[in-house]
């Protein structure tokens, strides 16, 4: 109370010294004489009306000025207060900053962040960031790399960019590749992250490969593409290869796990099943003795899917086997091999 009563009465003082100035600079001032006594003797000295006017219109610029003088000093006095506060919310950012940038760096009080602090630890952060900037760099040439180098082994077995995304899509994460982290993906440059999500791709598509063969010591006796029918005599698309076992065993496995699609009789396949595979890869099994399995069944690499056998359109015992990506057929032969050595070199 004691502070507000003195604010009160500063203002109010200020107040009128205010309303003073108008009347002292246009008083109507006259000329004037001051006597005074000296030994016995009286003098005297003229004051003009112009020089009053002078001195006191020269005294209120004067307090005038420094009343401003006063103002711009507080104004900068309040300036400078506003600048070390900001600057020590400043340094406890700094502080707080160097503490999660670099963990390992013991600064526990604002007082520490000093220049050569800051300088040091600036450096350090510096190397740090080229270190990552050479990993990213190192990173995004082997990435490019290996995406040429899969595209060129999904290129050679026919597995154009439709199939690719059909597997991508058939995949249970639902086609989710790339990194899912979301400070990652913000902080990553656009190429990096491209080819990441690209590798990604790409390699799960080769992971959605059958890989195991359908027979105990199977050879191929007819190959994938055209030829002439054996029976027809007539040259025509081929869209399996055809195997026979070199073992007594003549079970049929699956090329990979998945669910029992169809079985059933067909006048040219004889006795058929039809695997779905989980990444949307079909395979078809056909001429076969004996079927083992019914309809949505699941099975593994393991199960027995029937006997080896010359059912259909046959001229001898064999197994017919296709494999369909989004619907169209592919050479079994070369992507079983393909997905084996995929396998041995461990894309994962």
């Amino acid at each position: 109370m004691a502070v507000r009563s003195k604010a009160f009465i500063l203002l109010h003082a200020a107040w009128h010294a205010l309303r003073l100035v108008p009347r002292a600079w246009r008083h109507g001032y006259q000329d004037a004489k001051v006597i005074w006594e000296q030994d016995g003797e009286l003098s005297y000295y003229r004051l003009s009306a112009v020089w009053q006017r002078v001195v006191v219109r020269g005294a209120l610029v004067l307090t005038g000025v420094g009343v401003v003088s006063l103002v711009i000093s507080g104004w900068h006095s309040w300036q400078v207060v506003q600048e070390r506060e900001a600057l020590a919310e400043a340094h406890v950012q700094i502080q707080q900053a160097l503490a999660q940038a670099l963990p390992e760096v013991p600064v526990t009080t604002t007082e520490g962040v000093n220049t050569q602090l800051v300088l040091d630890l600036t450096a350090r952060i510096q190397e740090r960031d080229w270190l990552i900037q050479t990993l990213i760099q190192s990173t995004s040439t082997q990435l490019a790399a290996d995406n040429a180098t899969m595209d060129a082994q999904l290129r050679r077995l026919g597995i154009d960019q439709r199939m690719r995304e059909a597997i991508v899509a058939g995949t249970p994460r639902g086609g989710a590749v790339g990194p899912h982290d979301a400070w990652l993906r913000d902080k990553l440059p656009p190429a990096l992250l491209q080819s990441m999500v690209r590798n990604g791709e790409l390699r799960q598509v080769l992971r959605a490969l059958p890989m195991h063969y359908p027979l105990r010591q199977a050879r191929v006796t007819s190959d994938f593409g055209m030829r002439e029918h054996p029976i027809t005599r007539r040259v025509q698309m081929h869209a399996g290869t055809d195997w026979v076992s070199d073992a007594p065993d003549d079970r049929v496995f699956a090329v990979r796990a998945g669910v029992v699609s169809a079985v059933g009789k067909h006048p040219q396949y004889g006795l058929m099943v039809t695997v779905t595979h989980d990444s949307g890869v079909v395979s078809r099994y056909a001429h076969l003795r004996r079927i083992s399995v019914a309809r949505g069944d699941r099975v593994g690499v393991q199960t027995p899917l029937g006997l080896l056998g010359s059912t259909g359109m046959s001229t001898g015992k064999h197994l017919h086997l296709e494999i369909f990506i989004a619907g169209k057929p592919v050479d079994p032969e070369r992507v079983l091999r393909m997905a084996q050595h995929v396998q041995q070199v461990k894309i994962d």
